[in-house]
């Protein structure tokens, strides 16, 4: 089977026709469109340094969402449900949907502390709870009711799980790209124009400020940006932190990148905005990537038709604390919805559905769906995020043994007790009745 196949198999082809990079920038506008006030701008180039710390601002206020509180905690729950007219598949289903996941994680960022609890049950019977306490660089195992001590193991390695934490390093990455990319813009990129422009349809008087960067130059540019990411000593050190590598992979993936670039007379980026009457507002956004255009039209005061290479999909309501974008191509949808505090992303075709659900910054709401040859699957996952606790929930004083020195003992009082839980006998029980597993046994 070919991966085309595969791909319609299984249900995954989007057929959206949008790439990435303009999925990228139609967030950007999002956030930023309809916040210029470009009676106190001068000049293009002044507009578009605007609009990156702008983007850079609401980019770092979000990493400090729970930053004050340095303690907090996440609680909620996995649940798995499958339905199908297969009767294997559904059997499977029928014991995943009996399945339920609760989960909290406790954290205090400043005494590098963090407690996983984790609770499972099968047909509303207790099957396991497990504790995961993580203090600096050791680790302490609670198995519940399977074994009356902690097991205390220890690794220096885990120590990096505070290094990527931090978000000032975050914070740090994010104001030194926008000061690259800034730094890199040159004067010639930028320029202003004033005459008629078409709002949907109709031509109308603007005032136009534009980036354009075209052919080799796009080469150019992009080759100083990496360029300029190299010889930041800090950064560099910063994305190796944050990314789990070493600092000469990150130099190497920025040597292949470099390597990957080409040359092309026809390359674009151009970016126009273009204002009208007296106070200015935004009447059209464009925004050109190699010929992929993507552009915004003033419908009403803030309400945006939005065009992708000459073909209406969706709209941009952007008020100030009320955003909506719908965009509907070829039978599929993606929708994303902030009213200040709610926060919905969606997209859905014929045979899957992404869902996202924010409040406040507190309550999340996350389900993948997918539908094929009359099937379903969901996979949701709740959660509540808290900065009510005081502190994080100790093991210091617990009793515990070594993982190196568990003994033969040990071991055999967590397997018996494994083999008298009774909802883990009840899914051992099902699984074997299923026709998957039986399968797999002949094997």
């Amino acid at each position: 089977m070919n991966n085309n196949e595969n791909e319609e198999k299984i249900g995954i082809k989007s057929k959206f026709k949008i790439p990435l990079i303009v999925i990228g920038v139609l967030l950007i506008v999002v956030l930023t469109i309809g916040i210029y006030k470009f009676f106190q701008v001068k000049d293009a180039r002044s507009l578009y340094t605007s609009i990156l710390n702008d983007f850079e601002s609401k980019l770092v206020s979000n990493l400090n969402i729970k930053d004050d509180a340095k303690i907090y905690s996440i609680s909620g729950n996995l649940l798995i449900n499958i339905d199908s007219n297969d009767s294997e598949i559904n059997s499977i289903g029928e014991i995943l949907n009996n399945l339920k996941i609760n989960y909290e994680v406790q954290m205090d960022l400043n005494k590098k502390l963090e407690n996983v609890l984790l609770s499972t049950t099968y047909d509303n019977k207790n099957l396991l709870d497990l504790g995961l306490y993580l203090k600096e660089d050791t680790m302490y195992v609670d198995l519940g009711d399977l074994y009356n001590k902690n097991i205390k193991y220890s690794d220096e390695e885990l120590k990096e799980v505070w290094e990527v934490i931090d978000t000032n390093d975050y914070e740090t990455i994010i104001k030194e790209f926008n000061k690259i990319i800034q730094d890199n813009l040159k004067e010639e990129y930028f320029k202003e124009e004033s005459g008629k422009t078409k709002v949907n349809g109709n031509d109308i008087n603007t005032k136009s400020y534009i980036l354009e960067i075209k052919g080799t130059e796009v080469y150019n540019f992009e080759n100083n940006i990496i360029n300029s990411i190299e010889e930041n000593d800090n950064l560099i050190v910063l994305l190796s932190k944050t990314g789990g590598m070493t600092e000469s992979d990150v130099v190497t993936y920025l040597d292949n990148a470099r390597e990957e670039l080409v040359e092309n007379e026809d390359a674009i980026i151009r970016l126009e905005i273009h204002a009208k009457g007296f106070m200015e507002e935004t009447a059209k956004v464009l925004v050109n990537i190699d010929n992929e255009v993507i552009e915004f039209h003033q419908n009403k005061k803030d309400t945006y038709n939005i065009i992708y290479n000459d073909e209406e999909i969706g709209s941009l309501v952007n008020k100030k604390n009320n955003k909506e974008v719908n965009i509907n191509q070829d039978g599929n949808t993606f929708t994303y919805e902030y009213d200040g505090k709610l926060c919905t992303i969606e997209f859905k075709d014929n045979n899957a559905r992404v869902y996202l659900n924010i409040e406040n910054n507190e309550k999340i709401n996350f389900m993948l769906g997918v539908n094929e040859d009359d099937t379903s699957i969901e996979i949701v996952l709740d959660g509540v995020i808290s900065d009510a606790i005081s502190e994080v929930s100790s093991k210091d004083n617990e009793e515990y043994v070594d993982y190196n020195n568990l003994t033969e003992e040990d071991m055999e009082t967590i397997y018996n007790n494994l083999y008298n839980n009774e909802a883990l006998l009840s899914l051992i029980e099902d699984l074997s009745q299923t026709s998957l597993l039986q399968n797999l046994m002949l094997f």
